[in-house]
């Protein structure tokens, strides 16, 4: 209905916005898409954006691989970009999107506070330094957090012998949300359904502990 009306509006770009749980949200863990339901959303949201002029967009990694896989004409690198290629060019349109795809925190974008704190994502919770001391240059390029949230064959890393590790990779504020480590599994993955119900305990636990 939502899409529907967006279109009856005449708006540009719909962009259906991934649920982390992080400040109050985490109180709504336990309503957060399965697996399941997120990759039929996925899907869903693909179909509808092919079929007609109005940009449709998810801020889910997920929805990168999915746009890539299917490829159907229009494809979403990253939930701010629309390529439309044909399919001799498919090769290109992977390249681009492994380059550009999947989780952008600490890689094409991070958060800037009104005191010049920087976090990897508005999202993720860790200060990585200081832009008025430490010089926002300093931070992009030598922080060790963002050095490890680009590296996304680190043998640590929950995703690294993933295929589509590139082009997705999961949410990495989700996985910092859910388990405390910015390289863990995000449990909305369709590939990391087992680790969904042991996510949500994660966030039980913590909510005990702070109370």
């Amino acid at each position: 209905e939502i899409i529907k009306l967006a279109r009856k509006l005449k708006v540009d770009r719909f962009i259906v916005f991934n649920f982390i749980p992080t400040g109050r949200g985490k109180d709504m863990a336990r309503e957060d898409l399965t697996s399941e339901e997120r990759e039929n959303l996925m899907n869903y949201l693909y179909e509808e954006w092919q079929n007609g002029e109005m940009q449709i967009f998810s801020t889910s990694p997920s929805y990168a691989r999915i746009s890539i896989t299917r490829r159907e004409g229009k494809i979403s690198p990253t939930h701010f970009a629309e390529m439309e290629l044909p399919a001799e060019f498919g090769g290109a349109a992977k390249a681009l999107t492994e380059f550009i795809g999947g989780c952008g925190a600490g890689r094409i974008y991070c958060s800037i506070e009104h005191n010049g704190d920087i976090q990897p994502c508005v999202f993720i919770p860790i200060k990585v330094g200081n832009a008025l001391r430490d010089g926002f240059v300093n931070i992009w390029k030598n922080n060790e957090t963002m050095k490890i949230l680009r590296n996304r064959d680190a043998a640590n890393y929950v995703c690294n012998s993933c295929s589509f590790r590139y082009i997705c990779g999961g949410c990495r504020a989700r996985a910092y949300a859910y388990f405390g480590n910015i390289l863990a599994s995000d449990p909305g993955c369709i590939m990391m359904k087992k680790d969904r119900e042991k996510a949500t305990q994660n966030l039980t636990l913590q909510r005990v502990k702070v109370g």
